[in-house]
């Protein structure tokens, strides 16, 4: 008889029930894991391109108070609409020469679509003597949790 139940143990191969569950619980926590990573992964993604485009955003500005002629170059702010479809209106101190700033509503990617986002676009002009302006630019991103802004600060020389 002992020689028969030890033959039937030594023929049971496979795992057991509770080696299958906790198996499967290790599997499961694991992938937790790895998806809870992504998410954060995503999440810092997006505040980083945000971050890039607010970048761009004042670099753009700025290339453009750069060209403008030194006498017309004159603190102003853009704001972008708090209305989603409308168009923010055209601040007086820009006129005409709104075409020529960066819109305000854009998402800085070429994708087809794609909803604009908004920023809001300040820089103030300090004149440092007759022939120099310091132009401090301001790119706020106001759908951003922790109110972050970017600034540039540039200085325009009166070409002689």
């Amino acid at each position: 008889m002992r020689q028969i139940a030890h033959s039937r143990r030594a023929a049971q191969r496979g795992f057991s029930l509770i080696e299958v569950i906790f198996a499967t619980g290790i599997l499961s926590v694991s992938i937790l894991g790895l998806m809870a990573m992504t998410v954060t992964s995503l999440k810092a993604n997006q505040r980083d391109d945000r971050r890039n485009d607010s970048v761009r955003v004042a670099s753009e500005t700025a290339e453009v108070l750069m060209a403008a002629p030194f006498d017309k170059v004159e603190s102003c702010e853009l704001s972008a609409s708090s209305t989603p479809g409308t168009t923010p209106s055209v601040p007086a101190c820009l006129g005409e020469d709104i075409k020529l700033f960066p819109d305000s509503m854009q998402s800085g990617r070429i994708v087809t679509n794609a909803p604009g986002v908004p920023y809001n676009i300040r820089w103030t002009v300090t004149h440092l003597s007759d022939d120099l302006k310091q132009i401090v630019i301001t790119v706020e991103d106001p759908k951003n949790v922790n109110q972050q802004t970017h600034q540039v600060t540039i200085y325009k020389h009166k070409v002689f």
